[in-house]
């Protein structure tokens, strides 16, 4: 992979601050969808070439409407109806927004890498900070530390970092130049150690499994860094050790597989049009096993989240739809930068079978996935 620069041009800089602010706070994606929706002329033109994808969101639209007007609280349902479609947008903006998506995909690396360097020396100094009130950095302090980085926390910070861990290990490996490779080497050691630091067991599967993948795609070499990293924090923390090993234990992962076997009975009464998008929280405590002691408000699993909020057909559409994208573009043969960006997305989509959460970075780079690599420049 090379380390390109965003072409010439008046408004350069907004592919820049997008992928610098990304991963420092959930508000960035506001940020990122305003920005790079003021191109929306380019966007509506190569959105109005994919009739096939069109009508794959339309249908969409239909099937979560069904889902809202049946659903437990239609106002709730209809609000929550929308963030599919925000992550949709995300995607296009990232096929024909972004001007240079290998060069978005550098800078988003490096601004993922500077977090976690935050994060790794918060850790270690056990930093506390706040300024005029708002928090900064905290829940980095005594052994059991797994931090939080202005307004996100463990599950929310390694879903962020993960790029960086993974993102970072395939640019050691595709990198053309010695530069390249000592960047992107940092970026991933630092980016894993700082998932490390959060203990989530989400992100270290599906960092694990898209490392696999990498060996597979790209060069063993990916396995190298990371196990490397892997050995010493086993040995040197007993806390990661007992956490990666409860990983395996399916007794004490027992909690979690209640709330998906009550998820799975709600999805059982309401296959075709679910309960409504958003509206899990509210239908699942008569699908709540008695043995289950956590009261859940999500299945801690964005596939059964969806499911149980659109139904089947809905979910079908949705993740069906993704997953062809990937399919097609892992088909072709890929630049060097859309390996690194298909590993990435391979990292969240493991994750999320363990949580249900979303970023904006994962809308965008589906997107710069998708992107065919002759398309021209906008200015």
């Amino acid at each position: 992979m090379t380390e390109s620069t965003v072409p010439a041009t008046h408004d350069k800089w907004i592919d820049r601050v997008v992928a610098w602010l990304l991963p420092f706070h959930p508000v960035a994606g506001v940020v990122a969808v305003v920005l790079l929706s003021l191109r929306s002329r380019s966007v509506i033109r190569g959105l109005r070439s994919q009739r096939v994808d069109l009508l794959v969101f339309a249908a969409l639209g239909l099937a979560g409407w069904a889902s809202v007007w049946a659903g437990v609280d239609a106002a709730r349902g209809a609000v929550n109806w929308l963030v599919p479609f925000a992550f949709l947008w995300l995607y296009v903006l990232g096929r024909w927004a972004v001007r240079d998506p290998e060069a978005f995909l550098l800078d988003l690396l490096r601004a993922t890498g500077l977090l976690a360097l935050v994060v790794v020396v918060a850790r270690l100094f056990e930093l506390q900070v706040s300024v005029a009130g708002i928090t900064l950095l905290d829940r980095f302090a005594g052994p059991g530390g797994r931090g939080y980085v202005i307004g996100q926390g463990v599950n929310g910070l390694a879903v962020v970092l993960e790029v960086g861990a993974i993102g970072g290990l395939a640019w050691l490996a595709t990198a053309r130049t010695g530069r390249g490779r000592l960047e992107g080497g940092i970026i991933g050691i630092l980016s894993l150690a700082a998932v490390f630091v959060t203990l989530s067991r989400g992100a270290m599967v599906g960092v694990a499994a898209s490392a696999v993948a990498g060996a597979l795609l790209l060069s063993w070499r990916v396995l190298i860094p990371a196990a490397a990293l892997l050995g010493v924090a086993l040995v040197s923390s007993p806390l990661f050790r007992e956490r990666l090993l409860s990983t395996l234990d399916l007794a004490r992962n027992v909690q979690r597989f209640r709330i998906w076997e009550g998820s799975l009975k709600l999805i059982r009464d309401h296959p075709w049009l679910g309960v409504g998008p958003g509206n899990f929280e509210l239908a699942y405590p008569q699908y709540r096993l008695p043995e289950e002691y956590e009261h859940a408000m999500t299945p801690h699993n964005l596939y059964l989240n969806i499911t149980t909020g659109w139904g089947i057909p809905g979910a079908l559409i949705l993740f069906g739809w993704i997953a062809w994208v990937m399919l097609r573009n892992l088909r072709r043969s890929m630049a060097p930068y859309k390996k690194v960006v298909l590993l990435i997305l391979i990292t969240f989509w493991v994750h999320v079978l363990f949580d249900d959460l979303i970023t904006p970075q994962v809308g965008l780079l589906l997107g710069c996935l998708d992107r065919p690599d002759d398309a021209p420049q906008q200015t």
